[in-house]
């Protein structure tokens, strides 16, 4: 789907916060800033099956972890994902360029995670099937060196995760710690 809307100068863009995604993205030289693609369930599971991860094009407010309202569709996708693979289950890693205090970066990084997990759990996701981190700056996907990279390295990855292997490590949200069976004597 096709948002036009979402970045594109005169086209309902009327908002103070929108005129400078506007004039972020003319800056950036973001070609098609007009036509920004939103994933569907169908382009999530295709790179879910071809790389076992898919970038979300979430939006924050600078040096905050709220979501924006043009998050809910996205989410809303992903939702469908898991709705329709009731077996499937998603690390949610968040990330940030390499500017300001790497601490700080990496703290950012969580909240933002955070915040896709509980908005994907107050959709009814079972917290069970949802693990996250946060890494800050330390996994770019694109070079810090440029704006234009450290842009890309500014947001929110889905992971497919198998059950059972190392790299899965559910970090609850919203439940009670895992306990082990207790021991008989």
């Amino acid at each position: 789907m096709i948002s036009s809307s979402r970045y594109a100068p005169n086209a309902g863009c009327s908002s103070a916060k929108c005129a400078r995604i506007v004039a972020l993205s003319a800056i950036l030289g973001w070609q098609s800033y007009g036509e920004v693609e939103d994933p569907t369930v169908e382009s999530l599971k295709s790179q879910l099956d071809k790389t076992g991860r898919a970038v979300l094009s979430i939006n924050f407010d600078f040096n905050k972890a709220t979501l924006w309202p043009d998050a809910k569709p996205i989410i809303a996708q992903v939702v469908k994902l898991m709705t329709d693979d009731p077996r499937l289950t998603l690390a949610i890693n968040g990330h940030t360029d390499n500017v300001g205090q790497h601490d700080y970066n990496v703290k950012l990084s969580q909240s933002r995670e955070a915040a896709v997990v509980d908005a994907l759990v107050a959709a009814n996701i079972a917290p069970a099937r949802l693990s996250s981190g946060g890494f800050g700056p330390d996994q770019p996907v694109d070079d810090n060196g440029t704006e234009k990279g450290r842009a890309k390295n500014r947001g929110v990855e889905i992971v497919r995760q198998q059950r059972g292997s190392a790299r899965w490590m559910p970090r609850p949200y919203a439940c009670a710690p895992r306990r082990s069976a207790p021991r008989h004597a």
